[in-house]
């Protein structure tokens, strides 16, 4: 049975007020945390909704929603499947990993050398992610508050289950304890940090991502009318 992670993103619009969560909830840790995003130069990753980063050049992660692989037109889910590796890579994970990456149809790992891996997937470190976070728990979830550089402020509430449960109402339970974090004036966000940073840096490149902002579709379907004018000679 699949574990899967259970995760809601929010921009925090009113960030003066995060301090209510060391009253609130259990203080864990802060760190700064740089995430480097592979992609191809053209994207194909980030097109297909498909996150592989590595994290402090100590760890991969490969992030993915199935249902949003299978239908193009699915929005950003609340849950996810989430794999980490450890770098360097050992030679009992690589069989893991390989496993992983045949459900996204990328080469496999031949041996541990990453940086293989990455040429023979024309992979490159594409979007960087500076970000310092703080853990907090509370009412058996995981709440991280996210001060991402060039971004702003973020939380994002999360939790792991099995793939067997009942995901939107555990959802909804996490929507219900966000309540009382009211004053933090959240705004939900159906997209990655990695996606804003590209947004704010090259819109183009960002519109042609899996997942835009809502507010971001006009510009879509300004694009489409673009290229169905019928061509003028």
């Amino acid at each position: 049975m699949e574990t899967i992670e259970i995760e809601l993103r929010y921009q925090i619009l009113n960030p003066d007020t995060v301090g209510l969560l060391d009253n609130m909830c259990t203080f864990h840790s802060e760190k700064r945390i740089i995430d480097h995003y592979l992609d191809t130069p053209s994207i194909d990753l980030l097109k297909r909704g498909i996150n592989i980063r590595v994290r402090d050049s100590k760890k991969m992660d490969i992030k993915f929603n199935r249902d949003c692989l299978i239908n193009p037109m699915l929005e950003l889910q609340d849950s996810g499947e989430e794999y980490s590796f450890s770098l360097p890579l050992q030679q009992k994970s690589i069989i893991r990993c390989n496993e992983v990456l045949s459900l996204l149809n990328l080469r496999p790992l031949l041996s541990s050398d990453f940086e293989l891996f990455k040429q023979q997937n024309n992979l490159i470190n594409h979007r960087i992610i500076d970000k310092v976070r703080r853990n907090y728990t509370t009412n058996g979830f995981t709440i991280v508050i996210d001060e991402v550089k060039s971004l702003g402020s973020f939380l994002e509430i999360e939790v792991m289950a099995s793939s067997s449960e009942n995901i939107e109402e555990i959802a909804q339970r996490m929507r219900d304890y966000l309540l009382s974090l009211s004053a933090l004036n959240l705004k939900p966000l159906k997209t990655g940090y990695d996606s804003l940073i590209l947004r704010k840096h090259n819109f183009q490149e960002y519109l042609q991502g899996r997942f835009i902002l809502e507010e971001d579709n006009h510009h879509l379907k300004a694009v489409k009318r673009q290229f169905d004018q019928p061509a003028s000679y």
